[in-house]
């Protein structure tokens, strides 16, 4: 087998002398909140949606700037990237 790295796919001429294409799943190592993390996830978007963090409720930092929601899904990940998860809380002294 032999991983053709600019289609993403597998490629395997074992089978019958046919080439059978397979979608691979890209690894990403981030630092997501401070901590190192492997994830499968390609875009913001699945990142928020793999730890259950609901869009609407949430702030995006991708290295060190702060992200439109419009942008979560078209914003690919790639290992090395520092996410932050800002959640702004209301509160106060009476």
């Amino acid at each position: 087998m032999a991983e053709d790295g600019s289609s993403g796919l597998l490629l395997d001429s074992a089978k019958n002398g046919l080439i059978v294409f397979a979608p691979m799943t890209s690894l990403h190592n981030l630092i997501v909140n401070g901590k190192e993390e492997t994830t499968t996830a390609a875009s913001v978007l699945e990142l928020l949606q793999a730890k259950q963090v609901d869009p609407h409720m949430v702030s995006v930092e991708y290295n060190g700037e702060i992200l439109d929601r419009g942008v979560f899904p078209s914003t690919h990940l790639k290992s090395g990237d520092k996410i932050e998860f800002l959640y702004y809380m209301g509160g106060g002294t009476v």
